[in-house]
């Protein structure tokens, strides 16, 4: 019997990790991103290397950091994934500025903490 209430309180009280897709505008088009966690949770913005690369491979990161308990915006940036490339005159690093910009403002964040995992990771801090 303890084991069994032991599993209803994880399977009822461990927060989803579960992502939600949220489709936000641009000033020229909609971009997307999936939400882990809780809306209370520290938020932190997942990136995909690349440049192009489906931010996909990060799932299974935004679902430890949504455990862990931080609300985890995982951005389809413009071009990848969920989120078409659209305006070919803003595909540029201006433009991906940009677009973080419009994401932070969407999410009424005074302003973002951002994780990327791949090549450009991997060098020394700018």
């Amino acid at each position: 019997m303890g084991r069994l209430i032991l599993f209803f309180v994880l399977v009822c009280v461990t927060p989803s990790t579960h992502a939600s897709t949220i489709n936000f505008p641009t000033s020229c088009q909609s971009l997307a991103f999936d939400e882990f966690g809780s809306d209370s949770g520290k938020p932190i913005v997942l990136l995909a290397g690349g440049p192009g690369m489906n931010p996909v491979y990060m799932t299974p990161v935004a679902k430890i950091l949504a455990e862990a308990g931080r609300r985890v915006i995982l951005f389809h940036q413009r071009g990848t994934g969920k989120s078409p490339a659209g305006c070919p005159d803003h595909v540029t690093l201006a433009g991906a500025i940009d677009d973080l910009e419009q994401l932070r403002a969407h999410l009424k964040l005074p302003r973002l903490t951002i994780a990327e995992i791949g090549r450009a990771s991997c060098r020394e801090r700018v």
